[in-house]
């Protein structure tokens, strides 16, 4: 059974550990919510074998969703775990979420909002990006990535961009996404 306050937050695959309201000068009271995943073992990427023992951890700072009228911090205390297996090359391994993939900042339901927000109205991104608390740039990313999975042979450019973040790659890939979703809208 899971706690209430991990009910109502309601972020999939992670408990709340800890929640304190900041009271930080001039920029009123930030909610900070502590939350580590769910699972008591994961498997090593490399060899596959499941891991419990834990190496370590490491506070991420996310951003994820507003929840109330108050920003909010989420800090993921993710794991490392150790691989016992000898024979593997990988000695630890961090944590993985399907809610936070590695090396992003922003929560998949955050992402999948700035969508929505954008692509559901007449609304900016830039305008979405201020509401949010995110640069441009993540609301054109979030865009982008649902538009390529519509198109098929958009998406390995996709993954490219996202991995090395080339501005010039990602207007070009932008505009031909574009210019393929218009050409399928009835007439």
């Amino acid at each position: 059974m899971r706690d209430a306050t991990t009910l109502l937050f309601g972020l999939d695959g992670f408990r709340v550990v800890q929640v304190e309201v900041h009271d930080e000068a001039g920029a009123g009271a930030l909610r900070e919510v502590v939350v580590e995943g769910l699972e008591d073992e994961q498997a090593c990427p490399d060899c596959g074998v499941l891991s419990a023992s834990v190496h370590g951890r490491k506070v991420r700072v996310v951003k994820d969703l507003p929840h109330g009228r108050r920003p909010l911090r989420l800090c993921w205390d993710q794991r490392r775990w150790a691989c016992r297996e000898r024979a593997c090359r990988r000695r630890t391994f961090a944590e993985t979420s399907a809610q936070i993939r590695p090396g992003q900042r922003l929560t998949g339901r955050l992402r999948a909002q700035l969508e929505v927000a954008v692509s559901g109205s007449t609304r900016s991104a830039a305008d979405v990006a201020r509401e949010y608390a995110v640069s441009w740039w993540s609301v054109n990313t979030a865009l982008v990535v649902v538009a390529a999975s519509m198109l098929p042979q958009a998406r390995a450019g996709v993954r490219r961009f996202v991995r090395h973040k080339e501005r010039d790659e990602m207007v070009l890939l932008g505009r031909k996404i574009y210019e393929e979703l218009v050409e399928r809208l009835p007439a």
